[in-house]
């Protein structure tokens, strides 16, 4: 795979200029020579401790905390936990508060709450796990209704508020004028449906509209059904006080919850992983792995419903298989999953110039909150000297950091191949994205299959 360079998926201790062109947020220092790859999952990086060097620039807007009836203000960016504990940034010292109930990371252009409480935290009676905000929010802790209130506001400049509440005012005004758009397209859709029908009782015929043959299903929408991203929590296995959050993308391979992805998304200690990509940044193991499915009406990422732990990995291959086993908070499943899946096809017959589509949650939709699909073709079928022929393959589809563990699929829908890395030629811009061949990781899927009945 060429040089050892620092993987793009653990929670770096500060931001660094990439080896990919100028300006592309999140990417490892400079690689030396010109056959370089790194991995593709994507970090939040925490802020730094007190005390650990220069105040990075802020990169959104500062915080208003107010906590039982005090007011707390702080920078962008900083971590801050709420909690019991007397070390915690912000102390509450209601009993329904958790020793360490939350913490509070900064994100480009706002914050994100993610609880660490078994009692659970609230936003309008509903439990939330992991809630990113970009203006004021309520939250209450340890009870939907008698917990104590944790307000959470971002502080912009007169100005982006200002145009923060002119932005609200258009968007009633275009709600209104979309309502009586809709009204009338509804009229002239039931002429045109009337006119359909009339055509289709004279016996015309036509084509599919895009649909799979005899199944009645879009294929692009069955594969986005189908793709589902991973978010862990993990710490430096050099420095466990430094931790972090990443994610990457997974495949639902059996509509048991039983998903396919990278073994540096979900077993960063695996065995193989550190001579593939080096040794710079070491994470451990995450406790478990969590599961969003995709929103099928807005491509966006749902709030995480399920626990996943890891069944096989393989640290050469870069691939592991994982299972859901609990919902996002632990609690045992209600019944039988039945998750859409995507076809496991063959990737021994590809060939440069084959047509290829990429879906996963990579950073460039906004720290992964929406699915992202992209085109291309094979450029080439590469033998890795380790995994043997045919083993990866190279594309011009556009693969970013957190498309790792995704799906890369044929024309028929199938699953032909897992995005895992990048390849950056020194001293260009170009880059070009690396996807490990679906038969070569068979076997790995048969073994996960079978241990898991």
């Amino acid at each position: 795979m060429g040089a050892a360079v620092r993987p793009v998926g653990l929670p770096a201790l500060r931001p660094a200029a990439g080896a990919r062109p100028a300006g592309a947020p999140g990417l490892p220092p400079p690689i030396s020579g010109n056959d370089a790859t790194q991995i593709l999952a994507m970090p939040r990086v925490p802020a730094g401790p007190p005390g650990a060097g220069p105040v990075p620039p802020r990169t959104g807007p500062d915080l208003l905390l107010v906590a039982e009836g005090r007011e707390h203000r702080f920078r962008h960016p900083m971590q801050i936990t709420v909690g019991r504990r007397s070390d915690c940034t912000v102390v509450i010292g209601d009993p329904a508060c958790s020793r360490v109930h939350g913490r509070i990371d900064p994100l480009p252009g706002g914050w994100t709450y993610t609880n660490l409480s078994n009692e659970g935290s609230y936003l309008d009676g509903r439990r939330v796990t992991t809630r990113k905000f970009d203006e004021r929010i309520v939250l209450r802790l340890g009870h939907p209704v008698a917990g104590p209130e944790l307000t959470l506001v971002p502080i912009l400049s007169a100005a982006e508020e200002e145009r923060r509440i002119a932005r609200r005012r258009l968007g009633r005004r275009l709600a209104i004028i979309g309502a009586i758009a809709a009204a009338l397209l509804l009229v002239a859709g039931l002429v045109g449906l009337a006119l359909v029908v009339g055509r289709d009782g004279d016996g015309g015929g036509g084509d599919d509209g895009g649909k799979r043959a005899g199944g009645g299903t879009d294929v692009l929408e069955a594969a986005k059904a189908a793709t589902v991203k991973i978010t862990a929590d993990s710490h430096l296995l050099d420095d466990p006080s430094r931790t972090g959050t990443y994610h990457g993308s997974g495949s639902i391979i059996r509509a048991d919850g039983l998903i396919l992805t990278n073994a540096h998304v979900a077993a960063p200690e695996s065995p193989g992983l550190e001579e593939k990509y080096g040794s710079d940044l070491r994470i451990a193991n995450p406790d478990y792995l969590l599961i969003s499915l995709t929103d099928g009406m807005t491509d966006t990422n749902a709030p995480a419903a399920y626990r996943a732990r890891v069944v096989e990995a393989d640290g050469e291959l870069d691939i592991a298989v994982v299972q859901i086993y609990a919902d996002a908070d632990g609690n045992d499943l209600d019944g039988a999953l039945e998750l859409p899946t995507v076809p496991i096809g063959s990737s021994g017959d590809l060939r440069a110039g084959d047509s290829v589509t990429v879906l996963g949650f990579p950073a460039v939709a906004g720290e992964g909150e929406s699915i992202t699909v992209t085109t291309g073709v094979v450029s080439t079928v590469l033998n890795d000297p380790d995994l043997g022929p045919r083993s990866e393959l190279d594309t011009d589809a556009r693969i970013a950091p957190g498309n790792s563990g995704g799906m890369a699929i044929n024309a028929d829908g199938e699953l032909i191949g897992i995005p895992t890395s990048l390849f950056t030629d020194e001293g260009t811009t170009v880059t070009s994205g690396r996807i490990r061949s679906i038969d070569v990781v068979k076997d790995l899927i048969a073994k996960a299959e079978a241990e898991t009945g």
